[in-house]
């Protein structure tokens, strides 16, 4: 009995502490290197024209995170946006810390500029 409450303990503990990354791909892209810029642009401003949509990230709670700041949030979903080949992403949702959540949910679209 202590193991299984040393292992849901455990796994609780490992899993708990980041955030949930949903990716929602719908086009392929090579992904980038680590350290590639990603250009962040901000609700209700312009996406380029010529900037092609690869999907969708979320980046949320799952009940039992602690490193949801608002930097560690935009670095997971810039780690997403890379892997997916995105270099550019259009935030389309930020919830702030509040009476359900102590963390920071973001939702963004992925693009990429040529």
């Amino acid at each position: 009995m202590k193991q299984v409450f040393f292992i849901l303990g455990t796994s609780i503990f490992l899993l708990g502490c980041g955030t949930t990354q949903y990716r929602n791909v719908l086009t392929y892209s090579a992904p980038l290197e680590n350290n590639a810029p990603v250009e962040i642009i901000a609700q209700g401003q312009n996406v380029p024209i010529n900037a092609k949509l690869l999907g969708s990230v979320n980046i949320g709670d799952t009940g039992f995170t602690t490193k949801c700041s608002y930097q560690q949030v935009v670095s997971d979903m810039l780690k997403q946006a890379r892997a997916m080949g995105g270099n550019l992403v259009y935030i389309t949702k930020h919830q702030p810390p509040d009476e359900k959540s102590t963390c920071h949910r973001i939702s963004v679209n992925v693009y990429k500029v040529e």
